[in-house]
C-alpha cells in the first residue's frame, strides 16, 4: 500500500453536475453542422467517455460542447449580471452553439437552479460547466476507471478532462501503475475482494476506500521502466495484433514483482479463466 494512495485517488461525477448530458455531448452529425461555424468549432474537444470503451488501457473519445464556467475562464458575457443579456452576448459569439444549447434550455436552467440551491457545483449560465475546483487536478496525466464494473478497465488519459458517471482518477504518469491495476493479479484481488453483496451480480466496487487500501508494492527503477515501457508500447498501437503477448509479458512481471510462488499464479491463473 503506498503512503501516497489517500492523496492520489479522487473521485469525479460531471455527468450528474451536466444535468442533461445530451446537451454537450455530441455524436458526428451535429458535429459537422456545429463546425461550419468556426467560432464554434473552437469549444468542441474530445473526451474519453467510458460507454464508449473499447478496451482497457484506453478509451474511446466523445465529441463534447466545452465551455468553462465564467468562474474559471473569462468569456465575452462573463461580466454581465443579466442573463438575458448574457445569452444574447453568447448568441452573437457563438451562433451554432447557441442555436443547439436553446433545445435544452429548459432542462439545463432547472439544473442549475437545483445544484445553486446546494450551494455548490454552481452553473453561472446554463451553457456553461459547472464551476468546480477540482478541474484543475484534471490538468494532469492521469489514470481513470470507473467506479463500479465488472473489471477496473483502467485506461491513461492526456486529454485533460472527462466525463463519465462516477469515474474515479489517479493523477500520476506512472505506467508501471497501470500495468499493475490492469493485471490478471489486480484482477483476481479485486474479484476476491470487492465482490458486490448480491452474489448475482457480478458488479465490483472500486470506491476511493476500496482503491485506497489495495496492495500496491512499490517498484525500483528498473522494474518501472520496464512495466512502463509495455505499457507505453500498447498505448502507442492499442490494436496491434502482439497486445495479448505484451500483456502477458505485464502478467509475469506483475508476478515476479509480487513474488508469487507457481502455485499462486496457477491459482489466480485458474480465477482469472472461471
Amino acid at each position: 500500500k503506498s503512503p501516497k494512495n489517500q492523496q492520489l485517488y479522487r473521485k469525479l461525477n460531471i455527468e450528474r453536475l451536466l444535468g442533461h448530458k445530451n446537451a454537450f455531448i455530441i455524436d458526428e452529425y451535429i458535429r459537422a453542422e456545429l463546425t461550419d461555424d468556426p467560432n464554434s468549432a473552437n469549444l468542441i474537444e474530445r473526451f474519453p467517455e467510458f460507454r464508449r470503451i473499447s478496451q482497457k488501457w484506453r478509451w474511446e473519445l466523445s465529441n463534447v460542447i466545452y465551455i468553462p464556467s465564467s468562474r474559471n475562464k473569462r468569456w465575452p458575457w462573463s461580466h454581465i449580471r443579466s442573463e438575458a443579456e448574457a445569452e444574447r452576448v453568447f448568441k452573437e459569439t457563438y451562433p451554432a452553439i447557441s442555436i443547439h444549447m436553446s433545445d435544452y434550455k429548459d432542462e439545463l436552467k432547472k439544473e442549475s437552479k437545483d445544484e445553486l440551491k446546494k450551494e455548490s457545483n454552481i452553473v453561472e449560465f446554463y451553457w456553461e460547466f459547472p464551476s468546480r475546483t477540482i478541474l484543475q487536478t484534471l490538468e494532469r496525466p492521469k489514470i481513470i476507471y470507473q467506479a463500479v464494473h465488472t473489471s477496473i478497465q483502467a485506461a491513461y488519459d492526456t486529454s485533460y478532462r472527462f466525463l463519465t458517471s462516477a469515474t474515479h482518477f489517479i493523477p500520476t504518469e506512472d505506467l508501471s501503475l497501470l500495468a499493475i491495476l490492469n493485471s490478471k493479479l489486480f484482477s483476481w484481488y479485486a474479484q476476491s475482494k470487492w465482490r458486490s453483496p448480491n452474489s448475482k451480480s457480478k458488479q465490483l466496487s472500486f470506491s476511493q476506500k476500496n482503491m485506497i487500501t489495495a496492495p500496491i508494492v512499490p517498484r525500483t527503477d528498473t522494474q518501472q521502466a520496464e512495466l512502463s515501457g509495455l505499457v507505453q508500447q500498447i498505448l502507442d498501437d492499442p490494436y496491434n495484433f502482439e497486445v495479448p503477448d505484451v500483456e502477458h509479458r505485464i502478467d509475469e512481471l506483475v508476478y515476479e514483482l509480487y513474488q508469487l510462488t507457481t502455485a499462486e499464479i496457477a491459482l489466480i491463473e485458474k480465477g482469472n479463466n472461471q
